[in-house]
């Protein structure tokens, strides 16, 4: 049922679309967006910076609010 709310509200975003997001949780591999649509976004901790990063926690904590842009969409 939820993949049915979503649906249209995840038809309406767009690859290099600008969204405010806040993270969710921290892995060793990126962290988890909630973009509020339902369903959250993920970066890889190669997309936090255009320098080598050893820690997303060095870059992001949890409960921070950014603007991210989607890059890729799994629809």
């Amino acid at each position: 049922e939820g993949d049915d709310e979503d649906g249209p509200v995840v038809k309406l975003l767009s690859v290099g679309q600008p969204i405010q997001g806040t993270v969710k949780r921290i892995t060793e591999f990126g962290a988890f967006v909630d973009i509020g649509v339902g369903r959250d976004g993920l970066v890889h901790i190669s997309e936090l910076s255009t320098t080598r990063i050893a820690k997303v926690n060095d870059v992001l904590s949890e409960g921070q609010a950014l603007t991210f842009w989607i890059k890729k969409l799994d629809r």
